[in-house]
């Protein structure tokens, strides 16, 4: 009889039967689970026990990525830094940077040796990392033993300079022989050392060799157990090491290059060049330069092109122009490739003929771009008529119509009381001077009327410059601060001074009264364009020119950064910092990890003081307080400055710095002269300043002593920027007042707005089926609105149809975490144009 389980049996076998399945999977699973690797504290390994170490560990190619830089403080061929940290998990990559120790190539101020001993010139040089000092004797019955004498070098040094330092051996060294030991088994620090205890000079000389370790001696050229005499010189030949002939890298790839430096332990220092020859990503020569013999472990700056220099597409429009015809002009003009734009205007002139060039836009400029010019017309020829019977606003405006065009009248106004005359007519002039600078000494008719009520306008007059700046007006008596010129300059002209006196001094306003613009030589006119290097980011920034020897504000980067990098910094300065301009130059961007913060250490040297001060580590970038000294002095001596600024001034922070203190002698105690005890103010006075805002605030007045609270700032702020608060506290916070003060007001970026972005699921959901649509849809959607550089790109897939979503990039990162961005953040939508054969 055929027998069938029941439904219940079913059921536990079959649960029985899942429960063993899944134990096996996941037995299986930990089996092939690759392990968990995690970083450890490489700062006492070398690169080689790294290496090692991440071998072993299965990192190998690629994930281990090892660089190198200068630094001041980490023994050379030891970790400056690495990622992951200690104990963290290394998911992808482990990134080592290793320290090259000082950099060779920095140059330091040697000081001046008078009064030093070979103590304190050893100590100075160790201190400032020079690697290659020798020490001679002579004898020298004038300065005792161990004086310097002489160094063959002065001024500004590059550390890797051979320096030879001569001291006195004395007058008792005539008969002294010494024994000259083995060298064989002496480090070249010991046989400097004892060289050096001997008076005996050691000259160095380095040759390649397969057979002997670098470092070692090959060959010390007085044998050992001969006889030397103090100040003699012994030459010591020492082993570079395994010679690699430098291979010729031209044309090839970084990677190709970087294949054959690793296979041969050579580190390559890629430098970014332009070259309007080779390929952009190829090297283009290396220093040394190819077939010259390298040490094993050395490196080498490989010059790697970036593509054409922007710098090709610049033109110079010379100044040899003024005064040729309008058609000559626009025909030079045509030949270099650039527009113009004609003012609709014409300048007075005696001295160039009428429609000929009066003006135009000299320096470099780019191929196409468009420069302005302006035309003569002819002498100015004054008539009378213009003026009198006018009131003297209409006068002041037809003086200020022709000196803006150059013409050169000056007119001087006396008061007359009458009846008869409307106020402010303008009547019985006369002409002092002639051309080309007419003078006019004119009659205005006063009206009796209250001097209490009585007001006075200033006007501005450009001189032969151009532009407008508004008349202002003033009660009788009152005190007018003059203002910065904003007019344009004459041709070659720069802003000197107001006819009555500088920007920023004071008047006295009792009668109307006509500012005239004082101009000088603006000197050269060179130029130089800064353009901008996007070092392995994106996007394209404007070559700007400016005029040689002037200040350049260091711009936002507009650079859309590589993956997972934002912008730190360019490598001469911080966005927003100056930079004095006289060459042509090439701004690098700077990159730092998205979220990461790199930072620096300030070290303090007490300079022949005692004690110790803390080193403090300080963010990239920022700004440092310079603190007191706490350093105890030398005898004799009191502390006066560091050696880059006085305590309590700011420095910018963009390198590891060491502070050396400044000493000065101790001034003598003086007997104190008593002092009359001054009588103190009862009141004082405080004024606000803009500090490049626009407005006034009133002066106020404070009691001696009290407590002011500060007012909220009703300047009206720059371009861009935002009221944060005073210099001396926020609005609402209380200050003492004890003297006369100035509030200056402190101003910051305005705050971006931002908007959320949600994620890319979000985004896929669009309704819409074409192209056309989507996007359509994609740019009426509430979610995107708000950004302001959106951009749609389209490609070709095989795997998306036609106007599906393929990606959605946020900073040029298509892992990105929905939430809240500025509104100017860079999105590029990909959307599938489909695929096609």
């Amino acid at each position: 009889m055929k027998k069938f389980f029941s439904n219940k049996t079913n059921i536990i076998l079959s649960a029985v039967l899942i429960a063993i399945l899944t134990g096996l999977l996941f037995l299986i699973g930990s089996f092939f689970e690759k392990p968990k690797i995690y970083a450890v504290d490489y700062s006492k390994l070398t690169e080689q026990e790294i290496k090692a170490w991440a071998e072993n560990e299965g990192i190998t190619g690629e994930n281990l990525k090892i660089s190198y830089q200068y630094d001041e403080s980490v023994e050379k061929g030891k970790p400056v830094s690495q990622k992951p940290k200690d104990g963290e998990e290394i998911k992808d990559i482990l990134s080592i940077v290793i320290s090259q120790g000082p950099d060779p190539t920095l140059a330091v101020e040697v000081p001046a040796i008078d009064g030093m001993t070979k103590e304190t010139i050893a100590t100075w040089f160790q201190r400032n990392h020079f690697p290659d000092v020798t020490y001679e004797y002579v004898l020298d019955k004038d300065h005792p033993k161990d004086t310097v004498l002489a160094l063959n070098v002065s001024g500004s040094v590059k550390r890797e300079t051979p320096i030879l330092v001569t001291l006195s051996a004395g007058d008792n060294a005539e008969n002294v022989k010494i024994t000259v030991p083995d060298f064989s088994t002496y480090s070249k620090t010991n046989i400097t050392a004892w060289g050096e205890s001997n008076q005996v000079n050691i000259k160095y000389v380095y040759v390649f060799s397969d057979t002997i370790a670098e470092g070692s001696v090959i060959d010390q050229g007085t044998r050992a157990g001969a006889d030397i005499s103090p100040g003699g010189t012994i030459t010591v030949t020492i082993s570079s090491g395994k010679a690699v002939e430098l291979e010729d890298l031209y044309n090839m790839t970084a990677s190709e290059a970087k294949a054959w430096a690793d296979k041969n332990n050579i580190t390559l220092n890629f430098i970014n060049y332009y070259s309007n020859e080779v390929a952009e990503g190829r090297v283009i020569s290396t220093s040394p330069k190819a077939h010259t013999l390298v040490s094993s472990g050395s490196t080498v700056r490989a010059y790697l092109s970036i593509g054409k220099d922007p710098a090709e597409d610049m033109v110079k429009v010379d100044d040899q122009h003024v005064g040729v015809t309008e058609a000559a002009f626009l025909e030079y003009i045509d030949s270099l490739g650039l527009k113009v734009q004609k003012q609709s205007y014409a300048y007075y002139s005696s001295q160039i003929d009428k429609d000929h060039i009066f003006y135009y836009d000299d320096g470099e400029f780019k191929k196409g771009a468009t420069i302005s010019y302006a035309l003569s017309a002819g002498p100015f020829n004054l008539d009378l008529k213009e003026i009198e019977g006018k009131t003297r606003s209409e006068v002041s405006n037809y003086m200020y119509t022709i000196n803006n065009l150059n013409g050169h009248l000056s007119i001087t106004y006396t008061e007359e009381k009458s009846t008869d005359k409307a106020d402010g007519t303008v009547y019985g002039c006369t002409q002092t001077t002639g051309a080309p600078y007419y003078e006019v000494a004119c009659k205005v008719a006063v009206n009796e009327s209250s001097s209490s009520d009585k007001t006075y306008w200033i006007d501005f007059d450009p001189n032969g410059g151009s532009g407008t700046m508004a008349r202002v007006t003033f009660k009788a008596g009152s005190s007018y601060k003059l203002p910065e010129c904003t007019f344009t300059a004459p041709a070659g002209k720069v802003f000197d001074k107001w006819d009555e006196g500088a920007a920023g001094e004071s008047v006295t306003v009792n009668s109307n009264r006509r500012m005239i613009a004082q101009w000088k030589d603006k000197g050269s006119t060179k130029t130089y364009w800064v353009a901008f290097d996007p070092n392995g980011g994106s996007g394209t920034m404007a070559t700007v020119t400016v005029e040689a020897g002037s200040s350049y504000k260091l711009p936002e980067c507009t650079f859309t950064p590589p993956a997972g990098k934002v912008f730190d910094k360019w490598d001469e300065g911080k966005a927003g910092e100056s930079v004095t301009v006289n060459s042509n130059r090439r701004m690098i961007a700077q990159w730092k990890d998205k979220g990461s913060t790199n930072t620096y250490w300030v070290a303090f040297d007490p300079n022949g003081g005692s004690g110790t001060m803390a080193t403090v580590t300080v963010e990239a970038g920022s700004s440092y307080k310079l603190p007191n000294c706490t350093f105890t002095p030398p005898a004799g001596k009191v502390f006066d400055r560091w050696d880059e600024g006085a305590a309590g001034e700011s420095v910018t922070v963009n390198s590891n710095r060491r502070m050396i203190a400044q000493w000065k002698d101790a001034a003598p105690t003086p007997t104190p002269t008593p002092t009359p005890t001054p009588t103190a103010a009862t009141t004082y006075w405080i004024d606000f300043d803009a500090n490049g805002g626009s407005g006034t605030m009133a002066r106020v007045t404070v009691n001696a002593g009290s407590s002011y609270k500060l007012p909220a700032c009703t300047f009206t702020a720059p371009a861009g920027k935002e009221f944060d608060k005073w210099d001396e506290g926020y609005p609402g916070e209380s200050v003492t007042i004890n003297g006369n003060r100035r509030m200056i007001a402190q101003w910051k970026s305005k705050a971006v707005s931002t908007s959320y972005l949600p994620a890319l699921e979000v985004l896929d959901n669009v309704e819409g089926s074409s192209f056309e649509t989507k996007r359509t849809n994609l740019q009426n959607s509430t979610f995107l609105s708000p950004f302001t550089n959106v951009s749609y790109v389209s490609s070709a897939s095989q795997n998306y149809s036609a106007g599906t979503i393929i990606s959605v990039s946020v900073y040029g990162n298509t892992s990105y975490d929905a939430g809240s961005y500025p509104v100017d953040t860079p999105i590029v939508i990909t959307i599938s144009s489909g695929y096609s054969n």
